[in-house]
């Protein structure tokens, strides 16, 4: 249901608060009455709320964490051309694990991307990614060795 501007919706019968059922008049998005009973204006919308709880506003507020103390490490990819990556890639000082992270690769915009792009760019270091859809990128090492191969010489398979 879409308010009209200026316009406002009567929530009948809704939990306002823990053990407290009542009506709600909103108008321009804002809350403007609340009473055991309101007498609905006229041409206002009414919804049954059924002695359900309102909620004034729902927003997802939950944050990722691990993954923002990730991308604040990482190098990010994202805005930049396509010839600017390996630029980017080879400047990019890596981690205290030896990793070096790339955020924010678009493969939409730079195009496609594998492990030999990956190796060219970096130089022989472990590059790992992920790009702004939380799609995996491939990691690279100049080896034939898949990136997660265990070897003496190789940092860790990276965890992010």
């Amino acid at each position: 249901m879409a308010e009209l501007p200026g316009g406002s919706v009567l929530f009948r019968s809704v939990e306002v608060a823990p053990g407290h059922e009542g009506d709600c008049r909103v108008r321009g998005g804002r809350i403007v009455a609340l009473a055991p009973r309101l007498r609905a204006a006229p041409g206002e919308n009414v919804v049954d709320g059924g002695g359900g709880a309102l909620l004034p506003g729902l927003a997802d507020h939950h944050l990722h964490l691990t993954a923002m103390a990730a991308r604040a490490a990482s190098v990010d990819l994202s805005g930049r051309t396509a010839p600017t990556l390996g630029r980017t890639i080879r400047g990019a000082a890596p981690g205290p694990d030896g990793w070096i992270r790339a955020t924010g690769y678009d493969d939409g915009a730079h195009g496609p991307l594998d492990r030999e792009i990956l190796d060219t760019w970096a130089g022989g270091r472990p590059v790992c990614g992920q790009c702004g859809r939380t799609v995996r990128v491939p990691c690279g090492w100049s080896t034939p060795q898949p990136c997660n191969a265990s070897a003496p010489t190789r940092p860790p398979r990276h965890p992010g």
